[in-house]
């Protein structure tokens, strides 16, 4: 695993590079992900954050886990987080929708956290708050 990790970081998340190449090179890295059979991913746009809707067969739709990746809000994508997503959408039974937040430095705090508010804010428009689930990873997991 570590040795993985470093092999990541040296030809993906290089610090030499621009962001956008980074951010390339992560997404390259996590095509090749497996999800399980009868997962499917659509797009879906929430209050004009673009989504992926990650759901394995079988999973029900009024079981909802909304999930920010992470990547210090400079990198990862809902591409990062969708074999992830696929894998715990399959187990518990749920959609997971997957936001595509702002990213520095283009667009700077708070960017990302109006982002994730207006994704918030159009799901539970649409399905009961104790149907929904957040959670994040890495920096993904610091929305308050």
């Amino acid at each position: 695993m570590r040795l993985g990790a470093r092999q990541l970081g040296r030809l993906v998340l290089d610090p030499g590079l621009p962001w956008d190449a980074q951010r390339r090179r992560l997404d390259q890295v996590a095509r090749g992900a497996l999800v399980p059979r009868g997962t499917t991913v659509t797009e879906s746009v929430l209050n004009g954050v673009r989504t992926e809707v990650v759901t394995a067969g079988g999973a029900r739709p009024e079981r909802t886990v909304v999930h920010f990746h992470g990547g210090g809000y400079c990198v990862g994508s809902a591409l990062t987080a969708r074999a992830w997503a696929a894998h715990l959408s399959a187990r518990a039974g749920c959609r997971v929708v997957l936001p595509e937040y702002r990213l520095a430095p283009e667009h700077p705090h708070p960017a990302a956290l109006e982002d994730a508010r207006a994704v918030m804010s159009a799901l539970l428009g649409d399905v009961p708050a104790s149907s929904v689930v957040v959670s994040g990873d890495s920096a993904g997991g610091a929305w308050p």
